[in-house]
């Protein structure tokens, strides 16, 4: 799972590059809006998303050292972390599909 995420937010970190090299490349407005309007809020959702997931993944591993808490409680937090991944998976696709929709403008 740690893997993943981290594969996770290397993409995401890679799509705010993208952001950075078209803002250089001076789009004209239609683009920038597009993609301020439709790509954005899904990179800002996904990497916070995965920020949070990473710091459950954490959480739930030092409870598992430490073996204080309640079981039950850790439990919850696995399941947290599962359905959040689950999210991110499904945003994924419209992301690219975001993506591809701005790459065409372009053309």
């Amino acid at each position: 799972m740690g893997e993943e995420l981290t594969k996770l937010r290397e993409a995401l970190e890679n799509i705010v590059r993208i952001r950075e090299l078209l803002i250089r490349l001076k789009t004209c407005p239609k683009e920038l809006i597009f993609y301020e309007e439709n790509v954005v809020p899904l990179l800002f959702t996904m990497y916070y998303l995965s920020f949070v997931s990473a710091n459950l993944s954490r959480e739930v591993s030092n409870l598992y050292n430490v073996n204080l808490s309640r079981n039950s409680k850790i439990k919850e937090s696995i399941e947290l972390i599962y359905e959040i991944n689950d999210v991110l998976e499904c945003m994924l696709p419209e992301l690219e599909r975001q993506i591809k929709i701005l790459l065409k403008i372009y053309d």
